[in-house]
């Protein structure tokens, strides 16, 4: 009895194992790991090259800060002076000690340490430009990836809907109630939607793929827990220049290189005026021991520095002259970005307040027809694809929308997140009703 029972639980311990797929096939089925933007965010500037690069440049203009802060080391000479009586009876050798020491007048090394503090304020502003420039390079992928999942959910909702419809159909047919012209129709009719539908996933995988080798350490198909909301900023043009001619990294970095020509300017001018000398020596003979200290200057008498004077003046006309183009260019892509970021607006509140209201009423009516058989075919389809067209233009509005937001926020017009959300309508799903409330449904 004992070894029938032993028997009967190999034999179902040996089914379950045969049955049990294996790790990686249960891997494989498993949903990929939603990431929210923040997350996926952080793990890109954390490990970004370029911002480690930044990075080293600003501790090694630092590094330069503290030696141009440093006096000229001292010179120490040492020997020994051998001494000998004409007539050979005595000889003997004495050490001798001399000390040189060369410093800077004011005003050639307080332009010294200023040239060395514009470069740390020049790499510092760089550092802080290419993290600008590298998050919002992650928005942006951010905001198209949202996009290409919402895309694949919209298809994935009508693909659902077509196939319901093309069972349904094919019902029809095989009672005679349809001709078999309309089975055909409705499959050719999935098949266009799955061929979207896989070229909308290819491009969402793709999207995350990118950011997960941006990143170094994300898992290649993991997904964005947002989606898209209808916000944008609310500020006016002049205060959105205004602000990013104040915080600008690029506009920062030149003010630094004007600073930086100033300096060297006077550095120029310094180091053509004389510089102090010092030094102070001791030795012995046979019979007497000397000290002598004198201080002396330095005269440039040879050396004008003149052709130095007038290249650092030209490289300060050149970064006052750079500094203003950039300032005009600067406040011309802000307020372009500012006048189409207005116009994307109205298209997208024309678009929720009345296009896909009237095209998701269309959609229930011509679903509900087909039911019951009070529409062609045709006629359903038709009015599917065009809840289908409107429904992307919307989502494309809303990409529009969060696009033109990072591209003011790479200029610094904009602090990183700032948003109003469009009132009074709400996003919708593929099914066509309203998603409730959560954190995660605006690009933080």
């Amino acid at each position: 009895m004992n070894m029938t029972r032993l028997h009967v639980v190999f034999l179902v311990v040996t089914t379950v194992a045969m049955l049990r797929p294996p790790a990686a096939t249960w891997a494989a089925e498993k949903e990929p790991p939603p990431l929210t933007a923040e997350e996926v965010e952080a793990a890109v500037m954390s490990a970004f090259p370029e911002i480690q690069a930044a990075q080293a440049a600003v501790a090694a203009a630092e590094g330069e800060l503290k030696a141009a802060r440093l006096l000229p080391d001292p010179f120490l000479e040492l020997g020994r002076v051998r001494n000998a009586a004409r007539d050979g009876s005595r000889v003997e050798s004495e050490p001798t000690r001399a000390l040189e020491w060369e410093l800077p007048l004011p005003w050639s090394y307080r332009p010294g340490k200023a040239v060395a503090a514009a470069n740390v304020a020049a790499v510092r502003a760089e550092l802080a430009g290419t993290e600008l420039a590298v998050r919002a390079r992650v928005r942006r992928l951010l905001v198209e990836l949202a996009a290409a999942q919402e895309r694949v959910e919209l298809l994935a909702a009508q693909r659902a809907t077509i196939k319901k419809a093309a069972d349904l159909i094919s019902l029809r047919v095989d009672r005679g109630e349809s001709r078999e012209l309309e089975r055909l129709r409705v499959t050719v009719e999935v098949e266009r939607i799955e061929r979207e539908l896989a070229l909308a996933s290819g491009e969402a995988s793709a999207l995350a793929a990118t950011l997960a080798r941006l990143s170094g350490s994300l898992p290649p198909d993991f997904r964005l827990a947002f989606r898209l909301g209808s916000s944008v900023p609310e500020a006016e043009a002049p205060q959105l220049v205004e602000r990013a001619l104040a915080t600008n990294p690029l506009l920062a970095r030149q003010w630094a290189d004007v600073e930086r020509a100033l300096a060297a300017v006077a550095l120029a001018r310094g180091l053509r005026s004389p510089s102090l000398l010092s030094r102070a020596e001791e030795s012995s003979d046979l019979e007497n021991r000397s000290r002598s200290f004198s201080i002396g200057l330095r005269l440039p008498l040879w050396n004008a520095n003149r052709g130095e004077i007038a290249a650092a003046k030209a490289r300060l006309r050149q970064a006052q002259a750079n500094l203003e183009a950039t300032q005009r260019e600067l406040s011309a892509l802000v307020a372009s970005a500012t006048r189409r970021l207005r116009a994307a607006l109205a298209a997208a509140r024309r678009l929720q307040d009345t296009a896909l209201p009237a095209a998701k009423a269309a959609q229930d009516i011509a679903d509900f027809s087909l039911r019951q058989g009070e529409i062609a075919l045709t006629d359903f389809l038709d009015t599917r694809r065009a809840f289908l067209v409107v429904a992307l233009e919307e989502l494309e509005a809303r990409r529009q929308l969060h696009l033109l937001r990072t591209e003011l926020e790479a200029l610094g017009a904009l602090p990183i997140g700032v948003q109003a959300t469009l009132p009074p309508t709400t996003p919708q799903t593929a099914s066509g009703h309203t998603p409730a409330a959560s954190p995660t449904e605006v690009l933080p």
